[in-house]
């Protein structure tokens, strides 16, 4: 079973996302693994591309992962953080698209990445620790994507859109997950994986007045 961990970056990587990472592929490597034939090694690889765009980041990215042979990919995006065993959770539930939800990076406000939308209206999806649910939409930051799933898309499976409203910004992955649901695959979430995934805000400090 190969895994191609993909990270879009503008600049670099967090440091504490990197720690993160070290310590995930290394518990994916100790990890006892079992599949209808028996038990599976796993093979993680790491592929990054910088530039100013997500979205073309992340399609060079998917055509890296695919030419390797991947047969999964797990997103992290480089100012996340997540739990030593966050891909052995996400591959133990068998779905083909499942991720997780986590906060926008404001400060002011908590506000989730994952929703749903009714009517052209979209409502946001708050993590209540209730194991698996269904989204219609998910940030990208830490999910993992059967790539049978991107083999059944088209390019562009990235493009950054605008709302309704003609101004404001929708980002890739409303784009992304439009089109996976189009070719027939459910987005899944998990509730409880999600407690667990921080997102970095970088705010100024300032000394009290």
């Amino acid at each position: 079973m190969k895994v191609a961990i993909l990270i879009p970056v503008n600049e670099t990587v967090k440091a504490v996302t990197a720690q993160c990472l070290a310590r995930m592929v290394s518990r994916t490597y100790l990890a006892k693994l079992a599949g209808p034939a028996g038990s599976i090694s796993p093979i993680v690889e790491t592929f990054i591309w910088s530039s100013s765009s997500i979205a073309y980041n992340r399609r060079r990215l998917v055509l890296l992962a695919l030419e390797w042979g991947a047969d999964y990919v797990l997103w992290v995006d480089g100012d996340m953080t997540f739990p030593p065993d966050g891909l052995l959770r996400l591959l133990a539930h068998g779905k083909a698209v499942v991720g997780t939800n986590y906060r926008r990076r404001n400060v002011e406000s908590v506000l989730p990445t994952a929703a749903r939308t009714r009517a052209g209206e979209r409502s946001a999806m708050m993590p209540s620790g209730a194991g698996l649910k269904e989204a219609d939409h998910i940030g990208l930051g830490f999910c993992l994507i059967e790539a049978r799933v991107l083999r059944a898309l088209k390019m562009p499976m990235f493009l950054e859109g605008v709302g309704p409203d003609g101004l404001s910004p929708t980002g890739e992955d409303v784009h992304f997950f439009e089109r996976v649901r189009e070719a027939g695959f459910a987005v899944h979430v998990d509730d409880d994986l999600s407690m667990e995934i921080g997102h970095m805000a970088e705010t100024p400090l300032y000394f009290p007045r």
